[in-house]
């Protein structure tokens, strides 16, 4: 995935596509009250398992590696007493340490699923295999576009279950919105950055992403 999150005409493969991120806060009620009273949240966005969708160079990759990245649900839980969104990847395979592949995760929070408002805001959470670390790319309140180490998140990778998991503060969002819709993917890449393959999720509904209260 030769990680496409450059603030100008963003494209995250595996069709997460913004617009121009010159974004400001957007505010729009579409939370359903009953999402909005919860203090923590809990949904599964499903994935249809044997979809993975092939680059070029991913057609004479080994199928264990174009594989590995086959999505079967992207699961969200938001705490709103800890402040924290923490989205979790099932895949096929999570390859090794060592590996001749880079596997990449990344999440689109964004107020437009749609994708036609050039200013709603909407932000990338992204994650590399090796090493594990989360980095958010977006715009804050003020229409200013921001990359975040996020030093307060955390990464964590299970290779007997096959997952990765992200759990990122509110705060790392840079005051872009208060709710969104949420979708995820998984990339494979080759160490010298030729794009193999990918899965993603559809959107889930638009969900509060704010304190409680």
């Amino acid at each position: 995935m030769r990680l496409a999150l450059s603030l100008s005409a963003v494209t995250l493969v595996g069709g997460l596509v913004v617009p121009v991120l010159t974004l400001a806060g957007t505010a729009r009620a579409d939370v359903h009250p009953a999402d909005q009273a919860q203090e923590t949240l809990t949904v599964t966005k499903r994935d249809a398992t044997g979809d993975v969708h092939l680059d070029r160079s991913g057609r004479r990759a080994p199928h264990r590696v174009t594989g590995s990245v086959d999505l079967s649900a992207a699961r969200y839980r938001i705490d709103r007493t800890e402040e924290t969104l923490t989205v979790t990847y099932p895949v096929r395979r999570i390859l090794a340490r060592g590996s001749d592949y880079t596997q990449f995760f990344a999440s689109i929070a964004t107020v437009d699923k749609a994708q036609d408002d050039a200013v709603a805001s909407a932000v990338f959470i992204t994650s590399l295999r090796h090493p594990g670390r989360v980095e958010v790319d977006g715009t804050d309140a003020d229409g200013d576009a921001f990359t975040d180490r996020c030093a307060a998140a955390s990464v964590t990778v299970s290779r007997a279950q096959d997952t990765l998991t992200q759990q990122v503060p509110f705060s790392c969002f840079e005051g872009a919105f208060d709710h969104a819709y949420l979708r995820s993917a998984a990339f494979v890449e080759t160490r010298r950055g030729a794009d193999l393959a990918w899965d993603a999720t559809r959107y889930t509904r638009d969900l509060p992403l704010s304190p409680a209260g």
